[in-house]
């Protein structure tokens, strides 16, 4: 949206799903109502795609929208990844309050196992970001951006430049 912050309504997303973690039990936090609270209470201009996870009892429990998500790495493999939901060909789905906007209802959840292994976080996010940022602007190497361009018969060399976040967890079980 022209003249707005992009960054404010994500920022408030979360702000307001950070809130609603704090008023689920403490024996199950239910992810798909924590979005559902966040989206209901943010009010600044704009739209996002969303990720949250949650840790009990050695599952990862994780919802999300959009082209957001999570990967799940285990023995320098990469064991799960969240799919891509979008409406059309780069356009994921997302939350907001305009008239074109995705609900949490749209939100798709998963479960899977999580195991603890050595490591060192800081490095590994530095390290994942730096290789993303690398492949979004990059033109001589192949990205998923580039194939999926590829299966619309789109011709584009190289990544999307977008948002790149990381975050990167260290499961002690």
């Amino acid at each position: 949206m022209k003249g707005i912050d992009a960054g404010e309504y994500a920022r408030e997303l979360i702000k307001n799903a950070t809130v609603a973690v704090k008023q689920e039990p403490k024996d199950f936090v239910n992810l798909k109502r924590v979005l559902s609270h966040a989206f209901m209470n943010t009010k600044a201009k704009g739209y996002s795609t969303a990720s949250i996870v949650s840790l009990k009892k050695h599952v990862l429990h994780g919802v999300n929208v959009g082209d957001s998500g999570l990967m799940l790495f285990r023995n320098n493999r990469m064991l799960f990844r969240s799919p891509i939901q979008q409406q059309k060909f780069n356009t994921p789905y997302q939350l907001g309050n305009g008239l074109k906007t995705d609900s949490p209802d749209s939100a798709m959840e998963y479960q899977m196992k999580a195991e603890g292994r050595l490591m060192n976080v800081q490095e590994c996010a530095k390290e994942i970001a730096q290789v993303a940022r690398c492949l979004s602007i990059c033109k001589l190497s192949g990205s998923p951006f580039e194939d999926a361009c590829k299966k619309v018969g789109v011709n584009h060399k190289g990544g999307k430049i977008d948002d790149i976040t990381v975050v990167v967890a260290h499961i002690i079980i």
